[in-house]
């Protein structure tokens, strides 16, 4: 059917004309009007328009409307009811005669009503409460259990509810994308924070918040599957539901009662199924909108207007021999090295033999889900508390012991050692590590590995200790390449819980330990300039360039806050700003951004260094290699130089000049 078969061909004139604002506030009138009204007389809905549109009224302008000619008087009540004919021209209003009275009454149109509450719903971001469609869908096909001669209705119920859910849930997520455009196109600090603190906090109130604190999806989405999987195993029940669809007259034949009936089922099945990606994805983006909102402000408070031009100038004069000697000088990178007899070079020789294959032993299959419920049962008995207190229980503060010191008394001393084995890293979720042994003991009955337990504290205070002289940066974000994702780093967590005790070491090392909390840095500086780790040309070159690019990141702030870009783009970068006339070697791109990676500058995401279309990941970690006052620094240096270079020329025209 033809949309202007069943509404007038001018109704959407409105909506369109100078005083479309008037329009439709008057349908908002209209709206609360016949809220349980049926037909309202004219009089009435004019003495309403009046009462709540006074102001409105008096100050509109009708004189360029197509149907000015019905405005008959250009008071308030003239033009209250041009306002309604006008409504009635449309199409959004229709007049009907009483019988007995002849008295004129309005009434809306069903195609009417569904437009102007269309209408309200844009001027209102309210609160939907998205519960009430995951309720209702449970209690229909609950209730359908019993009374089994209602299972088509309650199909048809859950159906429509469940597609309001999903459309719901799209529109939050669609939400917070035009929230976050508007952000970006925010230059004024204070515009963004309006925004962030009375527009969007309004809406994550209403919308969001309360889709992560209600338990609806979670409580009844099991549930809901159980119920819909019960419906198509009763074929009974499922040819009943059938007959009462084919005989509402809806469907031409019984096989298309069938069709629609499973498919709604189907749709609704898989809905729930993946519903937790949906919510996931809406979290996901509300975090990632609240994160790019504080790099943006950041970005603005502390945005060097000029600071990309200083950054694009000092890298086209990077050929000047005194202005990469100083970008070099400039950077503050440790390196901690010795020398030991595994630095000697031995040329390794392949002895590796071809051996015999080995016939592949058939095993029983395991039953997955009894070892996922055996797994998960043996999670919720014994928590991280638990086996820590076991383990605390045997250390006894001992620094280290081995597995046959462990009082295996009772079974339940076995599984806790057995778990404590495999919970062992190097988290915040254990105080131990261990090292796994190939002999085996006897321990009260029980055949265990001889495995040996160190208190981690210690340990990775040394560990970490060694690895932040060797590499300067410590960042909380990387990418777990093992996972696809990024995630936080544990090593900074354990210098972020021991601060102090980390300063206080570094310090009789002649090192400073400082941290920047915003973009979760932490990195030394060593006073006395001593292990300063000097960068080769190309290398360096390549550092201002990831720098320049950083910037221009942070700069478009995309949802995804983390700054990844490709080996071509830097490339193609530091050509375009004239600090390479041509692309590198392949040799000197790989050895460059090895050497940045090392000090946890950047990170590969996969391929190789030298390979165009690798990914790599710039750490924040960049701004405080290449800090702001460094590029205001070397930006002075080079004027410096030029204006050197210009006096220089001047003087020799002067001299031949005489």
């Amino acid at each position: 059917m033809n949309l202007f078969d069943k509404i007038p061909e001018n109704f959407f004139s409105i909506l369109v004309s100078k005083n479309k604002n008037l329009y439709i506030d008057a349908l908002f009138v209209l709206r609360d009007a016949f809220k349980q009204e049926m037909s309202i007389s004219k009089e009435n809905i004019i003495s309403r328009l009046i009462n709540s549109l006074e102001d409105e009224i008096n100050q509109e302008d009708f004189s360029e409307d197509e149907n000015v000619s019905d405005l008959k008087d250009n008071n308030i009540t003239g033009k209250a009811y041009f306002l309604l004919r006008k409504l009635e021209w449309a199409g959004w209003i229709e007049r009907e005669m009483q019988r007995d009275s002849f008295e004129e009454f309005i009434i809306l149109p069903d195609y009417s009503i569904k437009f102007i509450n269309l209408l309200y719903s844009f001027t209102e971001e309210k609160q939907v409460e998205y519960n009430s469609y995951v309720f209702a869908t449970y209690t229909a096909l609950k209730f359908a259990s019993t009374e089994k001669n209602e299972t088509y209705n309650a199909v048809i119920t859950a159906y429509n509810n469940t597609i309001q859910l999903i459309d719901e849930l799209k529109s939050v997520y669609n939400s917070l994308g035009r929230f976050h455009r508007k952000m970006c196109n925010q230059d004024d600090v204070n515009n963004i924070i309006s925004q962030h603190f009375f527009e969007y906090k309004e809406y994550s109130d209403e919308m969001i918040f309360p889709r992560f604190t209600r338990d609806s999806v979670p409580r009844y989405r099991l549930p809901i599957i159980e119920l819909l999987t019960e419906i198509l195993a009763d074929e009974e029940r499922l040819q009943n539901a059938i007959n009462v669809a084919y005989s509402s007259k809806r469907y031409k034949t019984k096989e298309d009662a069938e069709n629609d009936i499973l498919n709604k089922i189907r749709t609704i099945s898989e809905i729930y199924e993946n519903i937790g990606t949906t919510m996931n994805e809406i979290e996901t983006k509300n975090n990632d909108y609240v994160r790019a909102s504080v790099k943006r402000i950041q970005y603005l408070l502390t945005n060097d207007k000029e600071l990309k031009g200083k950054l694009v100038n000092i890298l086209k004069n990077s050929k000047n021999e005194q202005v990469i000697d100083k970008m070099i000088d400039q950077l503050q990178l440790s390196r901690q090295e010795y020398l030991s007899n595994d630095s000697v070079y031995i040329r390794t020789k392949n002895t590796k033999k071809q051996g015999k294959s080995m016939p592949v032993k058939q095993s029983k299959p395991i039953d997955s889900r009894a070892l996922y419920d055996f797994a998960k049962s043996l999670e919720n008995m014994y928590s991280n508390k638990t086996i820590n207190e076991f383990m605390e229980k045997n250390f006894k503060n001992k620094p280290f012991i081995s597995s046959s010191e462990i009082e295996l008394d009772t079974t339940e001393d076995l599984i806790l050692l057995i778990l404590s084995t495999i919970k062992a890293d190097k988290s915040s979720k254990s105080f131990y590590y261990i090292e796994d042994s190939d002999e085996t003991i006897n321990n009260n009955g029980y055949l265990i590995p001889n495995i040996k337990f160190t208190g981690a504290e210690k340990e990775n205070f040394k560990r970490i200790t060694s690895l932040l002289l060797n590499r300067t940066f410590m960042v909380n974000r990387f990418y777990d390449k093992n996972q696809g994702t990024f995630r936080s780093n544990s090593d900074y967590r354990f210098i972020d819980r021991n601060i102090d005790l980390f300063r206080e070491y570094l310090e009789i090392a002649g090192y400073r330990l400082l941290k920047d909390s915003n973009y979760e840095v932490i990195y030394i500086e060593n006073e006395y300039e001593y292990n300063k780790k000097r960068l080769d040309k190309n290398t360096t070159i390549f550092l201002y360039g990831l720098r320049l690019k950083f910037d221009e990141d942070r700069e478009s702030v995309k949802l995804n806050t983390d700054t990844i870009v490709s080996v071509s783009d830097i490339i193609k970068t530091l050509i375009d700003v004239g600090a390479f006339n041509k692309k590198p070697s392949d040799m000197d791109i790989k050895t460059a951004l090895s050497n940045l990676a090392k000090f946890n500058i950047i990170q590969k995401v996969d391929g190789k260094f030298e390979d165009p279309e690798t990914k790599i990941i710039i750490f924040p970690s960049i701004l405080f290699a290449v800090t702001n006052e460094k590029i205001t620094a070397l930006s002075q240096t080079i004027s410096i130089l030029e204006e050197n270079v210009e006096n220089g020329e001047n003087e020799e025209e002067e001299d031949s000049e005489e």
